[in-house]
């Protein structure tokens, strides 16, 4: 009988459903949008990636066969665009995913999943059951095991699936400078803009006082 319990208590943490998948903390498609047309966000992340990665990543060993082959292993699996791909995904996301492609034992390639389509899979003690993929717009959805996905975590809180970008902190501070760049162009626009000379009517035929209040009103809508 414990035997029998103890099976299925495992069967039932291997199993998974849709209320297993946990959601993303934020909109990472809004993020990706404020990456992609903040140019300060642009910028920092992309800087902070160069300064992390540097000039790129070697293997240095004793024993130079070793070396040797764990190097042009790097290069085959362009593993320096792989790592800044990493590190930008975390900082934009707050996490990173890569596929493993491999052929028996051999790592063939290495692949960065987008995290806006990446959803954790986890049992309630919290165990990471896998990973699902959801794209298009009638959700078509692949499900990827934990030897298929490497999970990378920036900033994580507790016990969260997820980690935390680097832009969030400062999403009510964009805004504020949105509405700052915005009330500022208007103000231009309305004020220090070339004083505008209208006539209406002519010697022969002069405006009348519905002819002036219709173009009051005109005016008042363009305030």
């Amino acid at each position: 009988k414990f035997e029998e319990a103890f099976s299925a208590k495992i069967d039932q943490q291997k199993s998974w459903t849709e209320k297993d998948l946990e959601q993303h903390p934020c909109d990472l498609e809004f993020l990706e949008k404020t990456y992609l047309n903040e140019p300060l966000v642009f910028g920092a992340i992309n800087k902070t990636v160069d300064f992390v990665v540097g000039p790129g990543f070697r293997v240095t060993s004793k024993d130079k066969r070793i070396e040797t082959l764990l190097n042009v292993q790097i290069k085959n699996l362009n593993f320096d665009t792989l790592l800044k791909n990493i590190c930008k995904d975390m900082l934009i996301y707050g996490n990173s995913y890569v596929e493993i492609d491999q052929t028996g034992n051999v790592i063939t390639a290495l692949r960065t999943l987008s995290p806006k389509h990446l959803f954790v899979k986890r049992n309630e003690y919290g165990e990471i059951l896998g990973f699902k993929q959801k794209m298009g717009i009638i959700s078509q959805s692949t499900d990827l095991s934990n030897e298929q996905i490497i999970h990378f975590v920036h900033n994580r809180i507790g016990d969260k699936a997820y980690g935390i970008s680097s832009i969030s902190p400062v999403l009510p501070f964009l805004q504020i400078k949105r509405n700052i760049e915005n009330d500022t162009a208007e103000i231009m626009r309305k004020k220090a803009g070339a004083l505008a000379v209208y006539k209406i009517g002519d010697d022969n035929n002069r405006a009348g006082v519905t002819e002036l209040q219709n173009f009051r009103n005109l005016l008042e809508g363009q305030r």
